[in-house]
């Protein structure tokens, strides 16, 4: 066939698809669907009525046969499009779909409308008098500022912060708060109203008034008019809200007219006319006119019997189970590893800082940079979980596999399936405790169901989502029976964590209709409660500054101050996490930052390739074969073609890559079906690549299963498309795991009653204390701790402007020496120029590359709290002296062993002196190290150390030995008598029950920091003195049983 002939020929189908389009478009069903889905789209149907073709009326068929192949091809739910049927697991499959399939229409009305309504009340004035009022729970000071951290958002999506000058209404009001969160009950508007007239007896009343309602529209007060989204009707609370305000009849009226016509649109049928929801659309618009669509419906879809064989139930539970043995750690950890790390060199390891403290960016570290960063909108940021080099070196190796063999799909075996899960970067990551697994099943019938002859394909994206998301957000379909057994299933999960408070976010969000699926049902005993109004009592409400923000080794927790525990922040709803303010954002990443990650199986290094095979386990599909084409793939000489090339070209690729005529085009989480032989389709295939960067293209999905594998059907055996989503719950062993290891109660901590305040943690320069980096070689380092560093504390203790001192090492990633100086009374200023003027000539003098003056921030939390710190900060002085006198007496050659034996004497030296006898410190240094780890370093040095640490009369006390142990003793002495009296403070603390820390974890630290001063960041070169001197104490104790070694 000629090009022309061809090209007619692909006319001739489109225009017969177009045929089709306006056939099917006149039937009631897809009419009312249309219209649910897109009024827009809807109203523009009359274009089709035109007798001659226009670009208009292109675009609208365009439309229509992508909406019309939405409604026939995806079980997600969305209007009349498809709905959600709530089944049970059972012995057999009996499900089928019943007629008529729509078994139940909710409507609702659109939230964001909801809240322009409202809005538009409060200022109404017989309406607000009558109003009761809160100050916006979120809202925090920060210096002569209150900050409203997320009001709306602007027509890009950027969300919008407000601030307020604290005038003293503002702050009188900010008192009110405190005072109504006591009480537990808000204060009337007239009562509020007097109250200011009260305290500021020269404002007029109108201007007070004028006051609280600029306050009102900025969302600083919030009124009770105001609906929580945990409410299961919003519109009928506002309506019931009104109806007891004398003056606001009228209102009522209207609004119940809304109300009663979202009545007639759930007793809809589908072959009803489109009356009931023009009327819907007619009373909202005489309530409010709303530019965007301002209703929405849910959909349950008419089940008979709808049991599923449990077989299934297991293969998901299995298909969650390799999913998350496989996933590397949570996006929320990648988006706060760089945040973890600036928190940790800021604060320290066991610091607790104030929420609202840590994200102000005038006092804290702010927001972390990837929710803020320049020229990049915190919704649009995506991070791919990085795969280790091991897994991506497995992967690639079944993908050639899959080419050298020209098959479309690889099994997996369980041997695979470890060497995945041995290979994936783990960092100390734990499976959510509850989720909710995304599948289809791909099998010809539900009698094959029953017989095993199935494939479970896990969806993608999304594959899991956190437990009770899914089941929250079509809660009004469900019965009382089945939200009792939701809720269940919650308090389930909680039962595994009684140590752990798991708080639902609850927040209103400013964006148009994605507040719509964040209504949900109260499944949570406690709240943090953001802009709106709170379902839970006073006593179960988390205030925001109440939490405190620490850090594990790999991820971020929340504590309670008040109720002493940690807060699990979770959310009841299907709103994406990236989609969230950045405040409710943080709270939710920071609580997931240590699970793994919740997505399908990831091809890591892989995700680019043109291909990638189905990737099957037993009857478990992971992963559905996939293509990703760019457009210099089809067209390498050039970007337009016209219709009849751009057909062939697909052809060939088709051919090249063996691919299936029925594709999905996969975007986020969206999965459109496409026909490759079809040329409407491969426009839009074509529309989609137009819009993609074109490196990057676009991805392609085998239609699995396909139109011959959906087992779910009708009474007259017309198959549907179905999604399950089943959700589970971790096994009791792993759960126990987790609470103890996880979670931290293996941790001996003391948890505070109160945060650190600023100035207990904050030293800034100039005043009390002056902290320097000083910026060198790390093998320079000893040079100048044990020179110049040396030289200059001896002449500022002489000069009685300083009194202690001490040193850390660090990298940040540069090396560099932190020194800290204590000014004596009066001596601040003196001290700083001493100290700059030293750090200069050090520069001049190319000992250090750099200095830097810093504020110090005191690890208060980790070395015992506030009243143990004074004390903590001598003990960092002797350890500073004690490492400079030792490292200047290897420098000298004065001593004749190394640097490890030093270390372990010194360190044994520093706990005797705190009073830990020999047993309890040999059990210290038995769990830090293995049973036989670094022998083979402590034979080496075992002579020297015997001799050092035995009585005098054993036989490596040489003369030798003797010298050396004399010089060390001598060196030492000053420091024990400091040490001893330490140790008795700290006694007395825990006694008084005003330490932070136990006894164990305070000596881990301090010798951790001492060995730090001593041998500098190595982290085995600690490890082998640990070893050592664990091996040291072991014979020892031999020899003074025995008598012999």
């Amino acid at each position: 066939m000629d090009d022309e002939k061809f090209a007619e020929l692909l006319a001739n189908v489109a225009q017969e698809t177009n045929k089709v389009l306006g056939i099917v478009v006149q039937c009631p069903e897809v009419a009312q669907a249309l219209m649910v889905a897109s009024p827009s789209l809807f109203e523009s149907l009359h274009y089709l009525q035109q007798p001659f073709s226009s670009r208009r009326q292109e675009r609208v068929y365009a439309s229509l046969l992508r909406y019309i192949v939405r409604m026939s091809t995806r079980a997600t739910p969305f209007g009349l499009f498809s709905g959600i049927a709530i089944g049970m697991l059972a012995d057999e499959t009996t499900a089928e779909v019943a007629m008529p399939p729509v078994q139940q229409i909710c409507s609702s009305v659109d939230i964001s409308w909801l809240l322009e309504v409202v809005k538009s009340m409060e200022q109404n004035e017989d309406i607000r008098p009558h109003l009761h009022i809160i100050v916006n729970p979120s809202v925090y000071c920060v210096g002569s500022r209150a900050v409203i951290p997320f009001t709306d958002a602007d027509k890009d999506g950027n969300i919008r912060m407000t601030t307020l000058q604290i005038t003293p209404v503002v702050s009188s009001l900010l008192q009110e708060r405190e005072l109504t969160q006591t009480i537990g009950s808000p204060l009337s508007y007239h009562i509020l109203l007097g109250r200011l007239l009260l305290a500021f007896p020269h404002m007029p009343e109108q201007h007070v008034d004028r006051i609280l309602r600029v306050l009102l529209y900025k969302d600083f007060l919030l009124t009770d008019l105001r609906p929580c989204l945990l409410d299961k009707d919003p519109l009928l609370y506002v309506l019931k809200r009104l109806q007891t305000i004398p003056g606001a009849q009228s209102l009522s009226q209207v609004l119940g007219e809304v109300v009663a016509s979202t009545l007639l649109v759930d007793q809809l049928k589908l072959e009803d006319p489109l009356v009931a929801l023009h009327q819907l659309r007619e009373a909202q618009e005489k309530v409010y006119r709303h530019t965007r669509p301002s209703y929405s419906i849910d959909t349950t879809i008419n089940i008979k019997e709808p049991l599923l064989n449990k077989a299934i139930g297991d293969a998901a539970s299995q298909a969650a189970e390799i999913l998350l043995r496989i996933a590397p750690p949570s996006s929320s950890f990648h988006a706060l590893r760089r945040y973890h790390e600036k928190f940790i060199e800021t604060y320290g390891i066991d610091a607790e800082i104030p929420l609202l403290t840590l994200l102000s960016p005038e006092i804290g570290l702010g927001l972390p940079q990837v929710y803020t960063g320049e020229g990049q909108h915190h919704f649009t940021h995506t991070l791919t979980s990085a795969q280790g080099p091991q897994h991506d070196a497995m992967l690639t190796a079944l993908f050639a596999e899959a080419l050298n063999k020209g098959v479309q799909e690889i099994e997996l075996n369980a041997s695979m399936l470890d060497q995945l899960a041995s290979c994936t970067p783990k960092v100390h990551t734990l499976p959510y405790s509850t989720v909710e697994l995304y599948f289809q099943i791909c099998a010809r019938s539900r009698e094959a169901l029953d017989t095993g002859n199935w494939r479970l394909v896990v969806a993608h994206p999304p594959a899991l989502l956190p437990g009770g998301r899914t089941f929250g957000r079509f809660h009004k379909m469900m019965d009382q029976q089945q939200l009792d057994a939701l809720k269940q299933y919650i308090k389930a999960e909680e039962a595994l964590f009684p140590e752990v408070i798991f708080a639902e976010l609850n927040y209103i969000f400013p964006l148009e209709r994605d507040m719509n699926v964040m209504l949900r049902p109260q499944l949570r005993s406690y709240e943090i409660v953001m802009n709106t109004w709170s379902s839970v009592t006073p006593e179960n409400r988390i205030s925001l500054d109440d939490l405190v923000v620490g850090v594990r080794p790999d991820r971020f927790y929340l504590r309670s101050l008040r109720l002493g525990k940690e807060v699990v922040v979770c959310q009841s709803h299907a709103l994406n996490t990236e989609r969230t303010p950045p405040l409710c954002r943080f709270l939710l990443d920071a609580s997931s930052s240590g699970y793994a990650h919740l997505s399908g199986f990831d091809w890591g290094c892989l995700q680019s390739a043109p291909f990638l095979p189905r990737l099957r386990y037993q009857q478990i599909v992971l992963s559905p074969a996939q293509w990703r084409v760019r457009v210099f793939d089809l067209l390498p000489e050039r970007l337009e073609c016209d219709d009849t090339v751009w057909f062939l070209r697909i052809q060939r690729w088709r051919n090249q890559w063996s691919i299936p005529r029925f594709v999905y085009l996969v975007e986020d989480d969206n999965r459109f079906l496409l026909d490759l032989e079809h040329p409407g389709f491969l426009a839009e295939l074509r529309r989609a690549l137009s819009k993609s960067p074109a490196n990057r293209g676009v991805l392609l999905q085998e239609m699995f299963p396909d139109a011959e594998q959906l087992w779910l059907q009708n009474t007259h055996t017309e198959p549907y498309v179905a999604e399950i989503i089943l959700p589970l719950i971790l096994r009791p062993p792993l759960a126990e795991y987790a609470a103890t290891h996880f979670l931290g109660k293996h941790v001996e901590r003391i948890e505070p009653h109160r945060a650190v305040r600023l100035e207990e943690r904050r030293q800034l320069p100039g005043a009390e204390w002056t902290s320097l980096k000083l910026y060198t070689a790390a093998k320079r380092q000893n040079d100048v701790i044990t020179g110049p560093l040396k030289d200059l504390v001896i002449s500022l203790q002489e000069q009685q402007c300083m009194d202690y001192w001490f040193f850390i090492r660090y990298a940040d990633p540069d090396p560099h020496v932190r020194v800290r100086f204590h000014a004596t009374h009066s001596q601040h200023e003196h001290l700083l120029l001493a100290v700059l003027a030293w750090s200069r000539k050090l520069i001049h003098e190319g000992l250090i590359q750099s200095v830097r003056v810093e504020e110090y921030n005191r690890e208060v939390e980790r070395y015992g709290g506030p009243l143990a710190f004074p004390t903590i900060e001598h003990i960092f002085c002797a350890s500073s002296n004690m490492a400079s006198d030792l490292l200047t007496l290897q420098s000298g050659r004065h001593m004749a062993f190394d640097s490890i034996v030093a270390a372990v004497w010194s360190l044994d030296h520093f706990f005797a002196a705190w009073g830990v006898n020999t047993e309890k410190r040999l059990v210290f240094v038995q769990e830090l190290v293995d049973r036989y780890e670094y022998a083979d370093v402590f034979r080496l040095r075992r002579k020297l150390l015997l001799g050092l640490f035995l009585p005098e009369e054993n036989q490596y006390f040489t003369e030798e030995v003797k010298k050396q142990k004399e010089m060390l003793l001598q060196m030492h002495a000053s420091k024990s008598a400091l040490l001893q009296k330490s140790a008795q403070v700290f006694h007395e603390l825990a006694l008084r029950k005003e330490l932070w820390q136990s006894e164990h974890s305070l000596l881990r630290s301090l010798a951790h920091m001492h060995l730090n001063r001593l041998q500098g960041i190595d982290p085995e070169q600690e490890m082998k003195v640990y070893a050592c001197w664990k091996y040291t104490l072991e014979s020892s104790q031999k020899y003074l049983f025995i008598g012999d070694l």
